[in-house]
């Protein structure tokens, strides 16, 4: 058995969804996600209403048990 320190995993998945029906505004953000390319991390530093809207939504309504697709990758292992 090995003792493991740190550990940092970066986990990404896939999640589909559909038949959905969301107010203006998160469609407005959703919008603006898909055309600006936002990610996660850019979020925290996002002013546009929408765009909270629609990130706020989504963390509201995505688990990770939904996923049909996980990738993990090790950032840092000591």
């Amino acid at each position: 058995m090995k003792t493991i320190k740190d550990l940092t995993v970066k986990v990404s998945y896939t999640v589909g969804l559909g038949d959905l029906k969301v107010p203006a505004s998160v469609m407005s953000g959703f919008e603006k996600i898909q055309e600006k390319h936002f990610d996660v991390v850019s979020h925290a530093d996002n002013n546009d209403k929408d765009v909270n809207n629609a990130f706020e939504w989504l963390s509201d309504n995505i688990k990770e048990n939904d996923a049909y697709n996980h990738e993990y990758e090790i950032i840092d292992c000591e």
